[in-house]
């Protein structure tokens, strides 16, 4: 894994070459958490809440004392996502249980100049105008959106894109002594007038493990951090930002930028115990040669 990349590399998307992409890079006069914030995407996506009747769902509808007609009741399940381009393939890498969540009808958020939201329909990304088609893994808890971007959006999603080699591709928990940042939307904080995605410092606080997280959840890999997940963080990216942290005996200077893995979710119990679970990024390798 290569734990540095220059801003000089340029990207085409294929069938388009006359369309020059720069891809957010570590560069030495760049702030990281700044770099990371460009390529966090917020997904926010209207739901027709249900309520249980006798075992079913049914979706709930409210009249009101001036409405001629009931009006659903719609919520909007949010979540993270992030862009990552390998090569010349661009694409969006968020949570399984996001993608999934996911419609024709979900609008997606971007960082713009000085920090001003820019909300857009997500077949915008795909070009298509159909509901997403996701790639996701067969056991972990990630998917991919391969994407063809519409004209309209390539100065918006110039230095958007995190290199995949940024990304751990082992199979393996980070470094207990260094901490590790989540960098993303809990509770739907972070898009308002201005553009700023939340960050948390954690530390992990396991090995990898083999859990069932969420509710129906078949057991996947994980490594969990010594704070607990917020929702609206799952698919989050989990980043070491460049610093000093210890190494056995040694102390290490420097430490380029790196990318472990992404917010699955939270593992609690009944005295209120929490820690977040977290997906290794090694996952998001293999489901990204499935999508191209």
């Amino acid at each position: 894994m290569h734990n540095s990349v220059t801003n000089s590399a340029l990207f085409g998307i294929a069938g388009l070459l006359f369309a020059a992409w720069v891809p957010a890079a570590v560069a030495e006069e760049q702030d990281p958490l700044e770099m990371l914030a460009a390529a966090v995407a917020f997904i926010q996506t209207p739901k027709i809440q249900t309520m249980q009747v006798d075992g079913k769902p049914h979706e709930l509808y409210i009249k009101g004392p001036g409405d001629k007609e009931p009006k659903p009741r719609v919520l909007m399940e949010t979540g993270t996502a992030f862009f990552v381009v390998d090569k010349q393939a661009l694409f969006l890498v968020t949570a399984n249980h996001v993608a999934r969540a996911t419609s024709q009808e979900s609008i997606v958020t971007i960082k713009t100049e000085k920090d001003k939201p820019l909300s857009f329909p997500i077949s915008d990304l795909t070009g298509d105008g159909e509901s997403p088609t996701w790639e996701s893994h067969d056991q972990a808890d990630i998917a991919v959106l391969r994407l063809k971007p519409k004209k309209n959006l390539f100065p918006h999603l110039q230095q958007h894109f995190l290199p995949l080699a940024l990304f751990q591709e082992e199979l393996a928990s980070p470094l207990r002594s260094r901490a590790l940042t989540t960098l993303g939307f809990p509770l739907g904080l972070g898009i308002g007038e201005r553009f700023s995605p939340l960050s948390r410092e954690s530390h992990p606080a396991s090995g990898l493990l083999t859990l069932s997280v969420l509710a129906k959840d078949d057991p996947g890999t994980y490594f969990l951090l010594d704070s607990p997940s917020i929702g609206g963080f799952s698919g989050s990216p989990v980043c070491a930002l460049p610093g000093a942290y210890t190494k056995g005996a040694s102390l290490v200077l420097g430490g380029g930028l790196h990318c472990v893995g992404l917010v699955h979710g939270t593992v609690s119990d009944s005295t209120g115990g929490k820690m977040a679970a977290v997906v290794p990024s090694a996952f998001i390798f293999q489901v990204l040669r499935k999508a191209k």
